[in-house]
């Protein structure tokens, strides 16, 4: 008899164990929390926060189409779409689109019907937030290009294959970003899943994201060395200054300011990533 007890105690204290691990499990996927280290001697150890909100903490910084510039790349969601809040969900963002401006009140974005050339104007008039930041120290020889390749990419049709692969991605790699990580090695997780889990299965299809990087990508001006059918919207936000990128980022995106606001009783952006970072003295 107290064989017994004791066997079915050891039952129990190992499915304690084992609930209490997958417990851990997914609240690591879901929290998202990584860590990154910055090789430098003696340098002392401080803690690094990812920011998850969309607004600055010092609040947004409204402003009109006029302060746009060729180039700038509006991330943006839709509180009123399904697939938009399915991608939020699923990435823990505040954003679930990307579009590059091109001038004269003309967008270009990859949306569920492909590829398409729209305006600032109707991007207002369907979106609940957009956000604008730009690429740093561009010329026009560069904006110029950057258009060029926008309007080349138009006609082209979406991907919804890279959009499926993404939600599992985007679950799976949250495993890369517990906190006993240091960044390299999290960059490294995230490769060798983008390749198992992201493979080039549409070649010629372009996801709203994707678009954007690639946009970049061809004109000289990559934003990151990720493959661009990895990096999903809320990645593009993360390369802002004062935040840390999921993926290396070859430039600190600059925050332009909020072409549209959610009202700040509604706005839902409060979440945080932890990341520990060495800082050099």
């Amino acid at each position: 008899m107290h064989r017994k007890l004791t066997m079915s105690g050891s039952i129990r204290y190992a499915t304690s164990v084992l609930s209490l691990g997958l417990f851990v499990l997914s609240f690591v996927l879901v929290s998202g929390c990584a860590t990154q280290t910055v090789s430098a001697e003696n340098a002392p150890m401080r803690f690094q926060i990812q920011q998850r909100a969309l607004t600055p903490k010092n609040g947004p910084r409204d402003i009109e189409e006029a302060a746009l510039q060729t180039g700038d790349i509006l991330l943006s969601a839709d509180d009123n779409d399904w697939i938009s809040l399915g991608i939020r969900l699923v990435s823990l963002s505040p954003v679930s689109h990307a579009a590059v401006y091109i001038g004269n009140g003309n967008i270009v974005e990859a949306v569920r019907s492909g590829v398409l050339l729209g305006t600032v104007t109707g991007m207002r008039d369907e979106q609940t937030v957009i956000a604008v930041y730009r690429y740093p120290n561009l010329d026009d020889t560069q904006r110029d290009s950057l258009r060029q390749i926008a309007l080349w990419h138009v006609g082209n049709r979406y991907s919804m294959v890279g959009v499926v692969l993404q939600a599992p991605f985007m679950l799976t790699r949250r495993l890369c970003e517990m906190p006993v990580f240091p960044g390299q090695v999290r960059y490294g997780c995230y490769h060798t899943l983008g390749v198992i889990q992201m493979p080039p299965l549409d070649t010629k299809g372009l996801f709203c994201s994707q678009f954007v990087l690639e946009t970049f990508r061809q004109a000289g001006l990559p934003l990151t060395d990720a493959a661009s059918r990895w990096v999903s919207p809320d990645d593009i936000m993360h390369m802002r200054e004062g935040d840390v990128p999921s993926f290396n980022a070859k430039f600190a995106l600059e925050y332009v300011g909020h072409l549209k606001a959610r009202p700040p009783q509604t706005d839902p952006e409060t979440a945080e990533t932890l990341f520990v970072t060495r800082q050099t003295p």
